[in-house]
């Protein structure tokens, strides 16, 4: 297999619901420091985010990263929502937004497939009452630094679609150490 990976980071976070919480946008996806929260804040997924671990310095690099989060409601319903996109090559880079486009400031992954809506829809289908104050969130954050040959078959089993000139989007991350199948 040509391309090798040099690097991995994981972010985890613990965060909660709130009453304010639509999650109604449908190309950026925010994990708020904030304990209040208004309802224009329709990007918003959780509230009172509070780091588990430290920063990764991949943030600042080329590295693709994987995003799940886990959703659990007083009534013990659970659901899990997962998107990838890239880290930000920009030190502005600092925040906790999951963005369609490639805007680094306050992002923690850009030309991500990443947003609010999906997962809104994915807590609906699951039942999860995503605006209860006693909802509890864990966000884990995987980035890792990979150059791969897109031509290698081999390389095809983590990156199940290669970057093309005419699809700029990042590649799906299906599996990394880890983290199973998405």
């Amino acid at each position: 297999m040509s391309g090798e990976c040099s690097d991995a980071c994981i972010e985890a976070y613990i965060c909660r619901g709130h009453p304010n919480i639509s999650m109604r946008h449908e190309t950026t996806l925010e994990l708020a420091e904030e304990a209040r929260l208004t309802p224009r804040g329709d990007c918003i997924v959780c509230v009172e985010l509070k780091p588990l671990t430290g920063m990764c310095r991949l943030r600042f690099s080329e590295a693709y990263g994987v995003l799940r989060i886990f959703f659990a409601d007083p009534d013990g319903r659970t659901a899990v929502y997962t998107c990838s996109g890239r880290s930000p090559a920009d030190p502005r880079g600092t925040g906790h937004v999951a963005r369609r486009s490639g805007e680094p400031a306050r992002s923690m992954l850009v030309f991500s497939d990443c947003s609010a809506a999906a997962a809104r829809r994915v807590l609906e289908e699951r039942g999860v009452d995503y605006r209860s104050p006693f909802t509890r969130v864990m966000a884990v954050l995987y980035y890792i630094a990979c150059s791969v040959n897109p031509v290698d078959v081999a390389a095809r089993g983590v990156v199940d679609d290669p970057p093309r000139p005419d699809n700029p989007a990042p590649p799906r991350l299906d599996r990394l150490p880890g983290l199973g199948t998405a």
